[in-house]
């Protein structure tokens, strides 16, 4: 018991510690805050406007592509299925920087490289960099979806696009909503490929993860406060959604 008691001790204290380390950060934060400081509005507003709108066009494609492909995934047992697995673990492990030097790469190889430094490379960097993500938040649920709801469904006459639409994705739903969510937050604070591909023009390629680096860099700490609570809140929202979903509100 003795023993017991003391493990339980170190388990509390250990996240104790974990809380008071990450709770300390925005401290630190608001201990250096000046509220009487004039933000830069029209500059601010046209990242956040940029971030927005990439983060949804990136989980529009994230949707198109990889809901057949996280369908794919978890069904089929082809020696391609396990390459393609492979592959998209790329995106997870590799650097965003050097992600995005492979874009930049990639479409001057292609001879697009006018893409580059506009906003649809903002979209193409936060579209590679997240889709990852989506397929295997997706590819998650759609191994716990028993396959004899398929195969009922093809007996009663329904053909397979039919049983992924009407089915499957009615079943994955709090797995579709957990993908789209996670992957929105991923996006919205992406940097790295971001930076690579698109640059930093004022109003036209930058985001708010850029616009924060850029003001910190010019020791803009008020301005870099509120990018940074901007990012901050998305990501509660982000965690707040999906716990709700998770455990929806008893009726």
């Amino acid at each position: 018991m003795k023993t017991n008691a003391s493990f339980e001790k170190f388990l509390f204290f250990t996240s104790l510690f974990v809380f008071i380390f990450y709770f300390s950060l925005f401290v630190s934060l608001s201990l250096v805050f000046d509220w009487n400081f004039n933000i830069e509005y029209s500059r601010f507003l046209a990242a956040l406007k940029n971030s927005f709108l990439a983060a949804i066009l990136s989980i529009l494609l994230s949707s198109i592509f990889g809901i057949p492909t996280a369908y794919f995934l978890s069904r089929s047992k082809s020696n391609f299925s396990k390459i393609v697995d492979i592959v998209l673990e790329f995106p997870l492990i590799i650097s965003p920087a050097a992600l995005g030097a492979l874009i930049v790469i990639s479409l001057n190889s292609l001879h697009s490289s006018s893409i580059l430094f506009t906003f649809p490379a903002i979209v193409i960097a936060q579209f590679l960099t997240v889709l990852g993500v989506f397929i295997r938040v997706l590819k998650s649920s759609f191994d716990q979806i028993e396959i004899e709801y398929e195969e009922m469904a093809w007996l009663l006459g329904a053909n397979k696009f039919q049983t992924l639409f009407y089915i499957l994705l009615p079943m994955a739903r709090k797995g579709i909503i957990s993908a789209i969510v996670l992957s929105f937050a991923k996006a919205f604070g992406e940097f790295g490929a971001t930076f690579m591909v698109a640059g930093s023009i004022p109003y036209k390629t930058e985001t708010i993860p850029i616009l924060l680096f850029l003001q910190l860099s010019s020791a803009q700490i008020n301005q870099t406060a509120i990018s940074i609570l901007t990012l901050t809140l998305i990501g509660l929202i982000t965690i707040i959604v999906i716990k709700i979903d998770k455990n929806p509100p008893s009726k």
